[in-house]
């Protein structure tokens, strides 16, 4: 169930209608595993009473066990229908298991009462039908993120603002070991009020009353059905419509993603091979969502309307459809597909602006920032995003893991790869271990152990470059060095590019160390005299960065959680409020946190990430110390920061830096003048943990700048004469996997 972790219903009495409209005959599959359980359901919504009535007639692909088990929702009260069936009420507050025998994953739900039924069926019989109604009713909560960040969820609601429904709330009977399903939804509710489920859409009107019909035949990993009251907006792509169903008449917004959906799925085409649905939709939720479901995305009001969300995150949703969506995790070796979404939504994106280097930068930063040795698990216990440290490891980690695959066997045999491992999977569950033995196939070799290490081991290597030294001999030169891999444990199977910069040269010279052991040579023969050697300066590696390989970001300050949070005493009521409100939100996911008055520190520890907070901090000056280095300038009166004047009467800055001795621990400072403004800035503030100072203006907390300082002095950067080079690039970007539409 893919998720990005970022219609108002009337109220109406109905009655159960039992008319079905057939789908077609379901397609044949040749695996039995893939062969779908089919649902054939209808359905009366009564948003106001939060009820679900439903008649359920179940066929299963085979002839089954004579004793077959399934979950239910513990309100939704079952009975049987066929005579020849045996249905018994089994065990209730049942807690099931995460992952199934089949490699479905479920998320585990407190709040969702379960109960277990028995179902006795005569030899031969395949289908039976069952009714069973009830409320389903738990509203969105604040759940935990990053570092405090606001965000809700549910496990499933029926109201009058709106329906959501997966497989987590066990809203239909889910058997226990079922596979895929296909299903039929006949969905009756009041009057405006529209659904949304998988596949395709059939509507007809029985006794005045609207029925939508969703109805897909291709195999399943759970059914999701969503309502609210929206205006609808399509527009037909060929084989397949794009869908905008939004809480409010806007057409203008609904031209914005409706115009991006051809052109992006037509792209992915060209990329992967066939989209797999009829549509795709996107569907504005009545809280603040991201979610990707097979067909459709799921975004909350405020998500919709953000600007950057055109090109980042609606590729990324409508990418799912092929990897999570179209082939289906098998979570018992943990979730390949948000990595690998990633990497050809997200990191495609950039890839494209030029900014290749700089987003595999950002992902190795939050990784270091963000996991340290007692937090760090393996890809392979990775099932879903939870907070800053399944991000760094299960997106990131496993993207980059993806990516070495694609430098190791080239962009044509990589595109193949994924082609064949799509074309070979639709539908159905596939692990780590499958994708290793696509990609050997097509690569020709065996790239089991290459997963093996990147997906079943924790941690990341080390480098460290040494014994540097130039020699001529005549007319040429020669650069050697020995690069060394410092972390403990086995040495890990690397591919290290290595770049040597000659004087003159409008571009460095590269060679791929192959690193087997803990430490290997570096030789290079050049013809002019060389000025610079950079090991892996376009962060194509999976590892764990030097803190000196990069710029003091917010991140940092962020990820450790012994930080000090440090209050001025001297500032009015109101400001030292406002900021001690803010050290608490952010402490939420920094359990060994403290917060304390500058009052009653003599000195800031070194030893740990500090915050001091508020321009009349006493400890203000060793910030502005800590920053001789980089372009700010203070005044008593006001700062200038990358030569834009910020005046604190007006403005609100967020800077970080670090201390000036080891550890290097990250100094951040957040000051504003404007009490009103510290909510504004406790809430956005995380979300631009990649960049290294920010500044706002007003109440409203408007971002005015946002940059990231110059990295001064990298170990793995390293001159060898001659003019500095600071700024020149090794190469040209890289040529990305496939260009993107401006």
């Amino acid at each position: 169930m893919p998720r990005l972790k970022a219609g108002i219903a009337g109220s109406s009495s109905v009655v159960l209608s039992c008319f079905i409209i057939l789908a077609p005959a379901p397609t044949s599959f040749s695996s039995e595993g893939s062969r779908p359980t089919d649902h054939r359901m209808t359905l009366t919504i009564v948003p106001a009473a939060h009820v679900l009535r439903v008649r359920d007639t179940v066929t299963f692909p085979t002839t089954r066990d004579n004793v077959v088990s399934f979950l239910l929702h513990s309100q939704l009260h079952a009975r049987i229908e066929t005579p020849e069936v045996i249905l018994i009420k089994e065990e209730t507050n049942v807690r099931p298991s995460s992952i199934d025998p089949t490699g479905r994953y479920t998320p585990q739900d407190d709040r969702v009462p379960v109960t277990r039924y028995r179902v006795h069926i005569p030899p031969g019989i395949r289908t039976f039908t069952l009714s069973y109604e009830g409320q389903i009713n738990q509203p969105p909560i604040a759940a935990g993120d990053d570092y405090g960040r606001s965000t809700e969820d549910s496990a499933g609601v029926i109201s009058s603002d709106g329906v959501f429904l997966s497989g987590s709330s066990y809203w239909y009977p889910t058997f226990e070991d079922q596979g895929v399903l296909s299903f039929t939804l006949d969905v009756e509710g009041p009057d405006g009020f529209r659904f949304v489920s998988q596949g395709k859409r059939r509507e007809y009107s029985r006794d005045n009353h609207l029925h939508q019909v969703w109805y897909t035949d291709t195999p399943q990993d759970e059914i999701y059905l969503v309502g609210g009251k929206w205006v609808e907006y399509a527009r037909e792509e060929g084989d397949f419509t794009a869908y905008a169903f939004l809480r409010s008449a806007d057409q203008a917004l609904a031209e914005k993603y409706l115009s991006r959906t051809g052109p992006y799925v037509r792209m992915y085409e060209a990329l992967l091979g066939p989209y797999p649905y009829p549509k795709f939709a996107l569907v504005e939720n009545f809280w603040e969502t991201g979610y990707g479901m097979p067909s459709f995305t799921l975004l909350g009001s405020t998500v919709v309307r953000l600007p950057f969300i055109l090109t980042s995150s609606y590729p990324h949703e409508i990418l799912h459809n092929w990897w999570g969506n179209g082939v289906y995790v098998d979570y018992r070796e943990g979730n390949w597909c948000e990595g690998l979404t990633a990497y050809l939504a997200d990191h495609l994106m950039a890839e494209n602006r030029g900014e290749g280097t700089i987003y595999r930068r950002t992902t190795l930063k939050h990784y270091a920032d963000y996991v340290t040795g007692s937090q760090d698990f393996p890809i392979s216990a990775f099932r879903e995003r939870h907070n800053a440290v399944t991000r760094a490891v299960g997106y990131g980690k496993t993207l980059m893991l993806f990516h070495m695959l694609r430098l190791e066997l080239g962009d044509q045999r990589f595109i193949e790869a994924l082609r064949t491992f799509y074309q070979e999977n639709r539908f159905k569950r596939a692990s780590f271990s499958l994708l290793a033995d696509t990609f050997s196939r097509v690569a020709g070799s065996d790239l089991r152990p290459f997963f093996a290490q990147w997906v079943q081991h924790t941690g990341a290597p080390v480098l460290q470059v040494k014994q540097i030294r130039v020699e001529q001999q005549g007319k040429t030169h020669q650069v050697r060095a020995r690069l060394e891999q410092i972390q403990g444990g086995t040495p890990y199977h690397l591919r290290v590019p290595v770049f040597v910069t000659g004087e003159g040269g409008a571009q460095a010279q590269m060679q791929l160390i192959v690193m087997n052991d803990r430490e290997t040579e570096i030789i290079f023969t050049m013809s002019s005299p060389p000025i610079r050697l950079d090991i892996d300066p376009e962060f194509d590696v999976f590892r764990r960065l030097d803190r000196a390989e990069l710029p003091p970001t917010l991140s940092e300050a962020f990820g450790d959680s012994h930080a000090l949070f440090v209050l001025p005493a001297q500032e009015s009521p109101e400001l030292l409020e406002g900021y001690r409100r803010l050290a608490t939100a952010w402490k939420v996911t920094m359990p060994d946190a403290q917060i304390r008055l500058d009052q009653e520190l003599e000195a800031l520890p070194q030893d740990r990430a500090v915050w001091v907070l508020g321009w009349n901090n006493r400890f203000r000056r060793e910030v502005e110390r800590s920053l001789t280095s980089f372009p700010i300038q203070f005044t008593e009166k006001d700062l200038t920061l990358d030569s834009t004047r910020i005046s604190p009467q007006s403005g609100s800055v967020v800077i970080t830096s670090r201390f000036a001795t080891a550890p290097f621990k990250a100094i951040g400072f957040v000051a504003t003048e404007t009490a009103m403004a510290i909510p504004g800035l406790s809430r956005k503030v995380p979300h631009y943990d990649r960049y290294s100072y920010l500044a706002f203006t007003g109440e409203e907390t408007k971002n005015i700048l946002k940059g990231e300082w110059p990295v001064i002095s990298s170990p793995l950067s390293i001159p060898l004469g001659g003019p500095s080079l600071a700024s020149h690039p090794i190469r040209p970007p890289r040529k990305p996997l496939i260009a993107v539409e401006p």
